[in-house]
């Protein structure tokens, strides 16, 4: 085992001794891990899993160790090849560290004086470490460990091996995945885009066509890049390929044609005078490939692996919207539930097309991921032409339920984007291509309103949906996909937040869309100061629609009232820079002006970084976080934690800190 090495001890062992491990609470999942070990009897050999890997989940506690892994580890297995599929999350915590001690480092190799020593020294830097694995609490390190022997027993007993290890919160299958399309044949006319009036595009357009600034990942076939109706959307930068032996530049290319058929449904270049038009015409298209030329035949290289390791990739580099036309049938995946919890962008996911009502399908045909209970899933059944749920035969067509089933889109006979160099547009059939409409739309609403939630954008999805009694039977949301309903769910269900200078000077701040129930974090102040005496100290809020102001008691109720009517006890409510709220106002479509608050140097407590009027080792770890780029300070945080008045924040601050606190100053 081969491990990445903290920056702790090494450096500071001739000065204080460094405990790098810290014990810390586990999370619940690790508290009843034997609950999720998978029972091997129950998991049928007909199953359609890999016959020569499987996925293992280490526990929290180890996965915080942060080691890299070799077949040496699992000699118990006779493993011929380990890879980590969160290696993109390992790498950022790791980088942490190194930022936390680098700057104990600078400091220390400059004058190796400085106060760290005794015991409130220890207790920073203790709480610095424990800080950074309660950020990471719910992470498990999760591995595809491939096996040497191709047999579907093997892979059984070496799950039942390895969860008998302590490090091993449970191991499972690696189950295959396929892609939900059928029926590829050619097209002549854009013309045969119904799809388009169907879900009312047309008046959507009208009121944003889209983004460069949203990223959307097709976890897919690949895209072909270069594809004239393509290729200005396409982000060959970030795109990356999952298959194995393969270098990113393979996830820009598509044989099969798959992936290339649903980017251009979400996002081909629309009013351009030729080809099709997506469904937002501007965004950044990112391909994160798991599937090799062969497509959905069942190769052993198609595997839930690949997948998720594309989610952690784009939850590392902040794609906030994600594409999966894909779906298996089998037992619940837990290493998949788990890494969609932990990603915190939409994940909008075909329902499959088996013609199940995946509610009431045996354990051996539950659908994943439409079977999960994540709140950041968007599940999507076909419709046809008809306005009807897509069939072709009576265990053929659209999957669909009233629980796990969200919403219907168009899915048959879909017309857009292909990959070969004769058939450059073709229609296709499925819940594939119903799948891309309703990210399309989600692309739309984080384009218009780019400060809105994962969690809004859903919401805004299933509330604008087209209702009727004949889809009440088939999807929970009871409607098909309304792409202008969508975007006016979304303007209804919100108010606007301003920023007011309030005597300060600089370029007016951009307003802040707020959505009612979801929380969305409030600007952070870029005015500047009216005086050189006074600083930034957070926002005084007013409701335009009756003038009344923000205030709030000493038990911390608050209420609106005209300035000078409040009751006995109550004082402005200031919010802080940076803070989420759920509401400020019980008026949709309201105006929120934030006015800045500017205080008096002199009336700010050097060292009271969180400004709670005390001075404790609380705001000492505040600085080792901010100089470990962990977290911002608004103005008046600068001030207090520029504890010796030198113009720079550093661990010498933290030290102040620490000797007032000890009484030493």
């Amino acid at each position: 085992m081969k491990k990445l090495k903290l920056l702790t001890g090494l450096f500071f062992s001739a000065i204080l001794t460094v405990n790098a491990t810290v014990a810390y609470g586990a999370v619940t999942a690790d508290a009843n891990y034997n609950t999720l070990k998978t029972d091997c009897n129950d998991i049928s050999l007909s199953e359609d899993f890999c016959d020569n890997s499987l996925i293992v989940a280490l526990r929290n506690e180890t996965s915080m160790e942060l080691d890299t892994y070799s077949v040496s580890d699992f000699s118990e297995v006779n493993a011929k090849s380990v890879k980590d599929l969160t290696s993109d999350t390992v790498d950022t915590i790791q980088n942490e560290y190194v930022s936390v001690y680098n700057d104990f480092i600078n400091v220390v190799s400059q004058d190796d004086t400085v106060f760290l020593s005794d015991e409130l020294g220890q207790q920073a830097l203790d709480s610095i470490d424990e800080n950074i694995k309660d950020e990471y609490s719910d992470f498990h390190q999760t591995l595809c460990i491939t096996l040497n022997k191709h047999d579907k027993q093997n892979v059984l007993d070496a799950i039942e091996t390895l969860q008998k290890r302590n490090d091993v919160l449970y191991a499972e299958p690696n189950y295959c995945i396929t892609l939900d399309s059928t029926d590829v044949t050619n097209d002549e006319y854009v013309s045969e885009q119904w799809a388009l009036d169907k879900i009312n595009l047309p008046d959507a357009w009208k009121i944003t066509t889209g983004s460069k600034s949203v990223k959307v990942g097709v976890i897919d076939s690949g895209i072909k890049a270069d594809h004239p109706d393509l290729k200005d959307n396409v982000d060959c930068e970030l795109s990356k390929s999952f298959v194995e032996g393969t270098d990113d530049s393979y996830a820009l290319e598509d044989v099969f044609g798959h992936g290339t058929h649903v980017a251009g449904i979400i996002g081909a270049v629309g009013n351009n005078g030729t080809g099709v038009s997506g469904t937002c015409w501007n965004v950044d298209l990112v391909s994160l490939k798991v599937f090799n030329d062969n497509g959905s035949s069942g190769d052993s290289k198609n595997k839930l692996s690949g997948v998720i390791n594309a989610i952690n990739y784009a939850k590392a580099n902040d794609i906030r919207i994600l594409n999966l036309s894909a779906s298996f049938a089998g037992h619940i995946s837990k290493s998949f539930e788990e890494t969609i919890n932990n990603y915190n962008g939409l994940l909008v996911c075909s329902a499959g097309n088996y013609g199940l009502n995946i509610e009431t399908a045996n354990k051996y045909n539950r659908i994943h991921p439409s079977i999960y209970t994540s709140d950041n899933i968007i599940s999507v059944a076909a419709s046809n032409v008809d306005d009807e749920i897509w069939r072709r035969g009576e265990y053929d067509g659209s999957n669909y339920g009233v629980v796990s089933v969200d919403l219907a889109a168009p899915g048959a006979n879909i017309y857009s984007t292909y990959s070969a160099e004769d058939k450059a547009y073709v229609s296709m059939t499925g819940t594939s291509m119903a799948t891309p409409y309703v990210t399309g739309v989600a692309a739309l609403i984080q384009s218009k309103y780019q400060n809105i939630s994962t969690k809004a954008t859903k919401k805004a999805i299933l509330d604008g949906v087209d209702k009727s009694s004949y889809w009440s039977k088939y999807v929970k949301t009871g409607g098909r996909l309304n792409a202008h309903n969508a975007l006016k769910s979304a303007g209804d269900c919100k108010f606007t937040i301003q920023y007011d200078k309030n005597g300060g000077s600089g370029n007016n701040m951009p307003n802040t869309t707020v959505t009612y129930g979801v929380s969305t974090k409030i600007s952070l102040n870029t005015y500047q100061s009216p005086s050189d005496e006074k600083l930034f100290a957070g926002w005084y809020a007013n409701r335009k629609s009756d003038n009344k102001w923000l205030y709030q008691n000493e038990s911390g109720k608050l209420g609106w009232y005209k300035e000078g009517s409040q009751p006995s006890g109550y004082t402005k409510s200031i919010y802080r820079d940076g803070v989420t709220v759920a509401h400020t106002s019980s008026v949709k479509n309201d105006t929120i002006v934030m006015y800045a608050y500017w205080i008096k140097k002199g009336d700010v407590l050097k060292g009271d970084v969180n400004i709670d009027g005390a001075i404790t080792i609380d705001d000492a770890v505040l600085v080792q976080k901010y100089i470990s780029h962990m977290c911002t300070f608004s103005d008046i945080q600068k001030y207090a934690a520029d504890v010796n008045s030198d113009g720079v924040i550093n661990v010498y601050d933290s030290t102040e800190i620490q000797k007032i606190i000890a009484k030493l100053n």
